[in-house]
Formats: C-alpha cells, structure tokens, sequence
C-alpha cells in the first residue's frame, strides 16, 4: 500500500473525510461561531438595551452647565449612566411630574443659588456635589487656589499598586482562557476519537484497514485525520472572533499585551496534548466492544486530564510558597504538562533552556504513548467478547443437589 507515510496519509484523508461529512460536525462549528460572536458582542448589545439613564428636570437652569457638571463627576466612570435634562414651565408643573413619579426631581434657582426638589439618588447625589465644589471653587481667591496647586505638587502622595494593573488582569486571563480551551479541545477530540475507534470496531471496518496496514499507522492516520478537522475547526472560530473583535467594544484590552511567542506556545502545547491524550484515548477505547463502554475504559485519562486542568486554575491565583511549587513541577509532568506547563506563563516567564527540556520530555512521552496505545490497539481492536470469565474464586457457589 506504499510507504509509512502514504499509509498514514491515506487513513488520516479518510478519517477526515468521514467525519467532515457528518452533520454534527458543521452544526457544532457554527454553534461555536455563534458562541464566540455572543461572547464578543452580547455584553455591547445588552448595555445598549438597558443602559441605564438619569432624569431630572429644570426650571430657569441652563441644561448645558447641568451636562457639563455631570461628565465632570463622572469622569472616572466609562460606563456611567447617561444624565437626561427636561426642561419644566415652571415649578407647579415641575413638582407635579416629581408627584406622580415621572422623574425623581429637579433643579430650579432659588436666588443666588440653586435648589433640588425631590428625592435624589445616588447618581443625583454626585452631581449635586460636583456643583456644591465648584461653588465652593468659585467663591476662593485665584491666589489662595494657586498655592493650594502648588501645595499639592509638592507634596502629593503617590500611589504604587501593589494589586495588578487592569491590562495585567486581562492578560492572565487570556492565558487562563486559552489553557481552558486547551482543555475543552483536547478532551472533546479525544473522546471523539475514541468513538471513532469504537466504530471502526464495531463495523468491522478495522479488520479490513489492520489486514492493510499496520496497528502503529493506522492509529497515526486516525489521531492525524480527527487533528486536522479539530485544528480547522479552531481556525474557523478564531476567525470569527478577530472579524468580531473590533466591533464588540472591548477595544480598550490591548490584546496586543499577549506576546506572539505565548500565541505559538498555546499552539504547541494545543499539539502535544491533543497527540499524548489522543493516543491514550484511542488505545483505551480499543478495548471497548460498544459505544456505552467508552466512558468506562477512558475514565482514567479523563481523571487525569481534570488533574492537569485544577494545575491551571491554580496557577491563575498566582499562588505562593508550596502550592506554587506543586503547580511547576506539573508543568513538567508527562500527560499534565500541556494545561498545566501552559499556564505556567501566569508565573513568571520560563527560561527557554527549561522550556526546551519540557518539550523534549513531551515528545519522548508522546512516543511512549504511541507505542503503548498500539499494542492496545493490535491486541483489542479484533477482540470482540463482550465479557470475559471471572476468576473461579469469584464465581458463585451452587449448593450440591440433595
């Protein structure tokens, strides 16, 4: 059938065919596109519904230096209410709107001053103090405000946050985000390869491909064919979230933050989980007779994938003293290295010579798992006995016969 690589080749072709072919594949595609665009753009869409508003209204009062005052109360706030002035005829019609609930209250001049009729809120209370200040400013000397100026460049208190910076908060969870799709990815795929296996035993079909091809290539091709539709699926999505990004007003979280280099690690260790939990999987699953067995014979490598996953929810705490140094070390570990050795990136950065020797030690577990899920594969795949004898110390005593 032509060399190792053909071989492989023409399964993996095969396999990606199969399984390109079925509805679920494209429904769940489009469901993910529909999922990121939500995630992008409800949280704009809803505030754009039900942004809230402040109403109040004015009786000989310039609206103008009403709005001016408000933006300057809430300067600090992106996401304030928006402030709605109606100007009233006069304060009888103005007190009756208050009366019947039609707006909380409103200013009106009383002299010199002015003077709020009504029960204010909290937004009301901030504007009512913004003006109060800039009364108060207005009646101080221009000399007297000087020197307080320069009192306050002189000796101001400087802040130093010792919390993390809004940018360094979105980052980490950009970093914790991408190892839950690692995760999310590795095990879907995972499971969807084991199903493949279980019905290629279950049709016969691996009879045919094991009488043409080896255990070892046939089991490269099916892990190489189900990679390509998870990694176009990926593509797909990302794709949507970067034509929908712009749009979606999340703008201010410069995403540039997140070095390219992390990118292409998140893409790394996205390959050697899906191949380590993959060959796993799939050697696992040969030895299931029906597709109701497969959560049985996989449970554990799925345990140990949920292992690997509280390694990067730990690790977005930033932890400290033993727990942290626990969280390393899994990052080095075969099998919790691709979700674990990932968020390691929320730790502080990695020497490349450590980095190096991880991938190195990935890839030797990555051959060990190949080789093991083989043997499973040529020694279960034409195994079809559903059960197999208890051991004679097991098995129910019947009473002899009188």
């Amino acid at each position: 059938m032509g060399t190792a690589s053909h071989q492989v080749g023409v399964v993996a072709a095969r396999e990606f065919r199969e399984r390109a072919r079925r509805p679920i594949y494209w429904v769940t595609t489009v469901i993910g596109i529909l999922v990121v665009v939500a995630l992008l753009q409800g949280p704009r869409l809803v505030g754009s519904l039900i942004h809230p508003a402040v109403t109040v209204g004015t009786v000989g009062v310039n609206p103008a230096a009403l709005r001016s005052a408000y933006r300057a109360s809430q300067s600090r706030h992106t996401h304030a209410p928006d402030l709605r002035v109606m100007v009233e005829p006069s304060v009888a019609t103005a007190e009756a709107q208050v009366r019947a609930g039609q707006i909380p209250g409103f200013f009106s001049r009383s002299g010199p001053t002015l003077q709020f009729t009504g029960i204010p809120d909290p937004t009301t209370s901030l504007l009512i103090q913004t003006l109060n200040h800039r009364a108060m400013l207005a009646h101080i000397a221009p000399s007297v405000l000087a020197a307080i100026a320069r009192a306050q460049a002189r000796y101001s208190v400087r802040i130093r946050y010792l919390a993390p910076s809004s940018q360094e908060l979105a980052v980490s969870l950009a970093v914790y985000g991408l190892a839950l799709i690692i995760f999310l990815m590795v095990m879907f795929y995972g499971l969807l390869l084991a199903m493949a296996v279980v019905e290629e035993k279950e049709s016969r079909h691996a009879e045919m491909m094991l009488s043409r091809v080896s255990a070892l290539r046939l089991l490269w091709g099916k892990i190489a064919g189900i990679g390509g539709l998870a990694f176009l699926q990926i593509t797909v999505w990302f794709t949507a979230a970067l034509a929908t990004y712009p749009s979606s007003g999340l703008t201010r979280i410069h995403v540039g933050a997140l070095p390219v280099g992390d990118l292409f690690l998140f893409v790394l260790w996205t390959v050697i989980g899906y191949l380590e939990y993959g060959a796993l999987y799939a050697g696992l699953a040969a030895r299931s007779t029906h597709s109701n067995e497969i959560q049985q014979t996989t449970m554990p490598v799925t345990v140990l994938l949920m292992i690997g996953y509280f390694g990067a929810a730990t690790a977005l705490g930033h932890p400290g003293g033993t727990l942290r140094d626990i969280v390393m070390v899994m990052g080095y570990v075969p099998f919790l290295a691709p979700i674990a050795g990932f968020s390691l990136l929320q730790l502080g950065p990695v020497p490349w010579y450590l980095l190096a020797a991880d991938i190195l030690l990935q890839a030797l577990a990555i051959w060990i798992a190949m080789r093991f899920a083989s043997r499973l594969f040529a020694r279960h795949l034409l195994d079809y006995r559903t059960a197999r004898p208890r051991p004679g110390w097991l098995r129910r005593r019947t009473p002899n016969a009188p």
